[in-house]
C-alpha cells in the first residue's frame, strides 16, 4: 500500500469502480473476496453483518477479505431489519451474496 493510497478517504476514492456501491452479504471466502476486489478497484462496499457479527471474525484472514469495506449490522429476521436492507439495496449498484440455496428457496 502506498502512502498516497493509505491517506485516501471515502470521499476521495480512486479506481475504475469509484462511483459504484456494493452491498455485501457474503460469508466464508468467495463473496468476501469478490467484495474485497471490488473495494480494491474503488467501489464503496458495505458489508452487512448479523446482530451477533460475522462468525468468520475469529479467522485471521477476515481482516484481509473485508479490507476497505464499511460495515452495517442488520437483523434480517425482523421487519425493521428487512426494510433497512431493502432501502440499502435500492441505493447500491451490486448486491453480493452466497447464501446456501436452502436458506433462500423454500
Amino acid at each position: 500500500m502506498t502512502a498516497e493510497h493509505a491517506s485516501t478517504t471515502a470521499t476521495e476514492r480512486t479506481g475504475a469502480l469509484r462511483d459504484s456501491r456494493v452491498m455485501d452479504f457474503g460469508h466464508s471466502i468467495a463473496a468476501p473476496l469478490a467484495g474485497m476486489l471490488l473495494a480494491d478497484q474503488g467501489a464503496t462496499v458495505i458489508k452487512v453483518e448479523r446482530r451477533q457479527g460475522d462468525p468468520a471474525r475469529v479467522h485471521p484472514a477476515f481482516a484481509t477479505w473485508n479490507r476497505g469495506k464499511q460495515s452495517v449490522v442488520l437483523d434480517l429476521k425482523t421487519p425493521a431489519g428487512q426494510a433497512q436492507a431493502q432501502a440499502l439495496a435500492r441505493s447500491t449498484d451490486v448486491v453480493l451474496e452466497n447464501f446456501r440455496p436452502d436458506l433462500i428457496m423454500p
